[in-house]
Formats: structure tokens, C-alpha cells, sequence
């Protein structure tokens, strides 16, 4: 038997199903998203345990640091390395960190060497006393000086050259945060 019509009610525009069936999707309970099934969840602890091992261990890694500085050569003879034909002076400045015997020094157009000896507080002139380095620019005082005998490259006397010496090693986690000396 058919419904009666109402002649001033619009007749409905979608069907009583679906009707009643968004009704029942919004009575539903909201709440917070349900956790993964148990046999997943091992593998997300297994995951985020990794992944927090790899940061830490990512910020303990020990990264070299290097100390830029002015690399001058000399004849060995005039460093007091008679058995060397030329040695690198490398100037830096007292304050920070003094690189260690060995240490490795690159030069800008890719000469490397090793430190041989060091001398610490010199003045200008003592630079020039010491190791017939003259005086140009605005050199630190006082000053370190680092020999360096070069392994590769070609250096001749009384060139000057940009060098960087290495000062050692912090964790990468202060190299990141800009707390390391360089």
C-alpha cells in the first residue's frame, strides 16, 4: 500500500537506507586511533629502538677538526731542521686548541704534510728571529708555530700558501650545534 502524499511536504531526495545509514556512522564513538594489531607492534618498537640507536651513535662519531692558518716555506736550514730542504712555518693563533705532533696540514692547492715540531707564544718578531718568516699582514700574538714537513706537493722558499691543520677530534653532535673550536 502506498504512503500518502502530502502535497506540501517535498517527497525526500535520497533513500531511507542510506538515510539511517549515515546516521548510524555518526553515532559511532570518536575517539583516539586504535593501536596497530599485537603482532606489529614488536616491529614498530623493534624500528623506532633502531632508529634511536642510529641518531645516538650518529652524534657520538668523532669528526676531525682543523685550524686554519698561514703557511709560509723556508729553507730547512733556517727553521733549525738542517735535514729537511724545506720545511712549512704554520702560523696560528695561541687561543685555541694546539695541534698535536703529526698532525696532518692541507694546504689550498693540495699539498699535504705532517707536523715535525711546535713553538708556542712567539711574538712577530720572534717569528722572524726564529724562522726567517718576514712579518706581513697582521700575523696573531702572540702566535704557534707548527713545522711542517711536506710530503706532497711542491713548495718552494718564500712562498705562502692558506693552510689547514688538524686540531684533533669532537663528536659530531658538537660539530652540529657549532660548539667546536675551529
Amino acid at each position: 500500500m502506498a504512503e500518502p502524499i502530502d502535497e506540501h511536504e517535498p517527497p525526500p531526495i535520497f533513500r531511507a537506507q542510506a538515510v539511517a545509514h549515515h546516521r548510524r556512522g555518526r553515532e559511532k564513538k570518536t575517539g583516539p586511533p586504535e593501536l596497530p594489531p599485537p603482532p606489529l607492534r614488536p616491529l614498530w618498537f623493534l624500528l623506532g629502538t633502531l632508529a634511536a640507536a642510529l641518531a645516538l651513535g650518529a652524534a657520538l662519531v668523532p669528526v676531525t677538526v682543523y685550524r686554519q692558518g698561514d703557511a709560509v716555506a723556508v729553507a730547512g736550514a733556517d727553521a733549525s731542521m738542517p735535514a729537511e730542504p724545506v720545511v712549512l712555518v704554520v702560523v696560528l693563533s695561541s687561543g685555541a686548541a694546539r695541534p698535536p705532533d703529526g698532525a696532518e696540514v692541507i694546504l689550498r692547492d693540495g699539498a699535504r704534510g705532517r707536523v715535525i715540531h711546535q713553538a708556542d707564544g712567539l711574538s712577530r718578531a720572534a717569528l722572524t728571529a726564529r724562522f726567517g718568516i718576514p712579518v706581513a699582514g697582521d700575523p696573531p700574538e702572540p702566535a704557534t708555530a707548527a713545522v711542517v714537513r711536506p710530503d706532497t706537493g711542491t713548495v718552494r722558499p718564500g712562498d705562502r700558501y692558506r693552510a689547514w691543520i688538524e686540531a684533533g677530534t669532537v663528536p659530531l653532535l658538537t660539530r652540529l650545534t657549532g660548539r667546536a673550536d675551529e
